[in-house]
């Protein structure tokens, strides 16, 4: 199944002259709707399950000598992200990172699809009986990608194997998973606010031990903190702080030339907000550029 993904025509102000959108009939309004990508549907055999991804090509696409290939942002919570994405990844390429194919892929159960292991611990470090069964999906779902939709991308268009993971919340906890257990799968790993307090801060205890020296891993790794001091969970700000530099004191040790490490924070940004400046200021890093 193949769905446009369309746009009023006054969203064509957010993107300049090199948008990438295109024209696709006529809108309610009775002007021509803005196509910025395409939605598709496929069963995963491994998730037991019909499952939807978004796909946005550069404006270059198709037009160049040759088959140029372009490397792809595979963009967890696609459904929710995938607008803002599209923006900054237009407004920054070609001349401050490279055009890139964009992926979105949406969570149904987001909570089974983004986190690493079984719990029933909540942000407040008690148990949840709401979450029992419903979590702990996340290895099964990099291997729905890494098995099914990483090929059905590559054989449908003009992909390279250079490949950045970019999530937020549980999205970032799992795109630094997947640098952990995983470390082949992406080139790039762009962990927005991650949710690093999952399971008793389970990530923050494996770093240490994985990312020791000679770990070999080859990647470009940015992490976002947004200032979260209006949570409303007792005790989660100054625990959300301490993870994230804790986490980030393990990848700064654990630097070499082969794997870049960058973190920001942002004291004007919330948990809700970080995403946008986040792809803004961290593609670059994950592409090995500066903007």
């Amino acid at each position: 199944m193949t769905l446009r993904i369309v746009l009023p025509l006054l969203a064509s102000l957010l993107f300049g002259c090199s948008s990438p959108v295109t024209l696709n009939g006529e809108g309610p309004s009775g002007g021509q709707q803005l196509v910025i990508g395409e939605k598709f549907s496929m069963h995963s055999e491994v998730l037991g399950e019909d499952r939807d991804y978004w796909v946005y090509l550069p404006p270059s696409y198709g037009t160049s000598r040759g088959r140029p290939t372009y490397p792809v942002l595979y963009l967890l919570d696609g459904d929710v992200h995938f607008q803002a994405a599209i923006g900054v990844v237009d407004h920054m390429s070609p001349h401050q990172i490279p055009e890139l194919i964009v992926v979105g892929i949406p969570s149904p159960n987001r909570m089974m699809d983004l986190s690493p292991t079984e719990s029933t611990l909540g942000l407040d470090g008690k148990a949840h009986p709401e979450y029992d069964g419903k979590t702990g999906g996340g290895q099964d779902f990099l291997r729905f990608m890494r098995e099914e939709l990483f090929p059905k991308v590559e054989d449908t268009y003009q992909a390279s194997d250079h490949r950045i993971l970019a999530g937020h919340s549980a999205g970032g906890l799992l795109a630094l998973y997947a640098l952990l257990d995983q470390p082949d799968m992406f080139d790039g790993h762009l962990a927005m606010d991650p949710s690093l307090w999952w399971d008793d801060q389970l990530l923050l205890k494996q770093a240490e031990a994985v990312l020791a020296e000679g770990h070999g891993r080859k990647a470009s790794v940015y992490m976002s903190l947004a200032n979260n001091s209006d949570c409303k969970t007792p005790g989660c700000w100054p625990m959300m702080q301490a993870n994230g530099r804790d986490f980030a004191a393990s990848l700064e040790r654990a630097k070499t030339t082969d794997f870049n490490f960058t973190h920001q924070y942002f004291d004007d940004e919330s948990h809700g907000s970080v995403p946008l400046v986040s792809l803004y200021y961290g593609l670059p890093r994950v592409l090995d550029a500066h903007p």
